[in-house]
């Protein structure tokens, strides 16, 4: 296979609906040769930029020196005009007259509320961006423990699926040989021009990264349909309006040390109080233990827990102590409903101090 790539700079974006497993999958495809010396620009919906220190954390114990630029309070197809394209702009100068290290290519990883098409649209729109980026392709993550049924239940999602290049399935442990058979056929039509692998098999053999970082994507855009048709807008209580879905975020904080069994029973409330409306939860919380306060990651897409696992004490030292932070992202507006949950909780771990 050949190694040389055309002038502009390829592009590589990692899409996916919420909690599908995005950043896992790109942190084990950052370790694949295809991907070294990336910049990566990190998406968030909510003022928490956690997928990126979560991306840092490993970039560091790899000792890679992978550079992150996040973008927060705002999906990518919603910002195409302002902190996306200025970004873009402004790496591509740093780089040029070595203010940052060179790097070969870009990644960008989307909110799981982005439409991808948009964000093609932009490098195809922008002479600057058009002249000096290349978009090499898009891979969507889809999660196998999901009912097929579901994929079509949003917009979003539903573009995220008939754009890709590579459609990549994760969480298969997850999900029986059955469920999985019948999520392949159910994304074969609706994108049969894709090359669909488990995630697992995708990292086993990365041959296809290249190709992908190789190629140029065919963008077309319907010159007839204004750029004013998907003007979204984002208010200050982080209302995701699509004119077809709705998505809210809230942030829960604080600054005082939790013992484990409050996260545990704030994570268990938010499931029971919450069913069918909650989309996704991260955050980062400080758990106080036999060996002192340290924090921790916290994770939930949808109904499914992951259990809290230990944030490294590299990463430990570049946080704030004791800043619990929390996002909790649904479907329909619950934030004074969450709120007072994790206020309750709060109030608990008060009455019984570790």
């Amino acid at each position: 296979m050949s190694s040389k790539r055309p002038d502009r700079m390829p592009v590589l974006v990692v899409s996916g609906f919420l909690g599908a497993g995005k950043t896992t999958f790109l942190n084990r495809l950052l370790d694949t040769p295809a991907l070294a010396d990336s910049l990566v620009i990190v998406n968030e919906f909510g003022d928490a930029a956690l997928d990126g220190l979560f991306l840092q954390e490993e970039a560091d114990a790899k000792g890679t020196g992978l550079m992150i630029e996040e973008l927060t309070s705002g999906c990518l197809c919603c910002t195409l005009q302002g902190p996306l394209v200025t970004t873009l702009e402004d790496l591509l100068r740093a780089r040029d007259n070595g203010r940052i290290k060179p790097f070969k290519q870009l990644i960008i990883e989307t909110t799981g509320l982005a439409d991808p098409a948009p964000i093609l649209g932009a490098f195809a729109r922008h002479p600057y961006l058009a002249l000096r980026y290349l978009v090499g392709g898009i891979v969507t993550v889809v999660d196998a423990a999901q009912d097929p049924k579901r994929l079509d239940e949003t917009s979003e999602a539903s573009a995220q699926i008939a754009v890709a290049d590579v459609l990549a399935i994760s969480k298969t442990d997850l999900a029986s040989q059955d469920e999985t058979g019948k999520l392949e056929n159910a994304l074969r039509k609706r994108n049969p021009h894709a090359r669909l692998a488990t995630t697992n098999n995708l990292i086993d053999d990365s041959s296809w990264l290249e190709t992908l970082l190789e190629q140029a994507s065919v963008i077309e855009i319907d010159e007839s349909q204004p750029d004013s048709d998907h003007s979204h807008s984002h208010s200050h209580d982080h209302d995701h309006d699509h004119g077809h879905q709705h998505a809210y975020s809230v942030v829960v904080e604080t600054d005082a040390p939790l013992d484990e069994r409050v996260i545990t029973m704030f994570m268990d409330l938010l499931g029971m109080n919450m069913p069918g409306d909650l989309l996704r939860v991260k955050g980062i919380a400080w758990i106080t233990g036999a060996g002192g306060t340290m924090p921790w990651a916290v994770h939930a897409a949808g109904p499914l827990q992951h259990p809290p696992r230990p944030i490294s004490e590299t990463m430990a030292e570049k946080l704030v102590t004791n800043a619990t932070q929390i996002v909790v992202i649904t479907h329909t507006d619950q934030t004074s409903r969450v709120e007072e949950l994790f206020a309750a909780c709060l109030r608990q771990n008060r009455a019984n101090p570790v």
